[in-house]
């Protein structure tokens, strides 16, 4: 009989997770102007392009906010909180060796992009 491991895949844990934005943006969010927050799709994320929490940080959501908005002057900017389901979440932290065999090859790809030489 075959193991079903699936039990184990879904991490039971919520976090507090904080992110920053302009103050705008994170308004017309909590007065439902705004359905969602807009995902990032710069070339240097972190772990691709998406939205980023701080976990239980929310001065460093309004640091991250105030550098990224600082080239634009008139932009004040805010934090909202959020209560995150992990599930099925991969964490580097722990388990690095689950990640290894990804980071090559997508160092390959991007050195191969054509955006690569910007």
């Amino acid at each position: 009989m075959a193991h079903s491991w699936s039990l184990y895949q879904r991490s039971p844990a919520f976090i507090l997770g904080f992110h920053g934005n302009t103050k705008e943006t994170i308004d017309a969010v909590l007065d439902g102007t705004r359905t969602h927050l807009g995902r990032s799709k710069g070339r240097f994320e972190w772990l691709g392009h998406g939205i980023y929490f701080w976990e239980n940080d929310p001065q460093r959501g309004l640091e991250w906010a105030e550098g990224i908005h600082s080239k634009k002057k008139s932009q004040d900017t805010a934090v909202v909180g959020a209560i995150i389901d992990l599930g099925l979440c991969l964490i580097a932290v722990i388990n690095t060796e689950c990640i290894k065999g990804y980071f090559r090859p997508l160092q390959i790809s991007e050195s191969l992009s054509p955006s690569a030489a910007l």
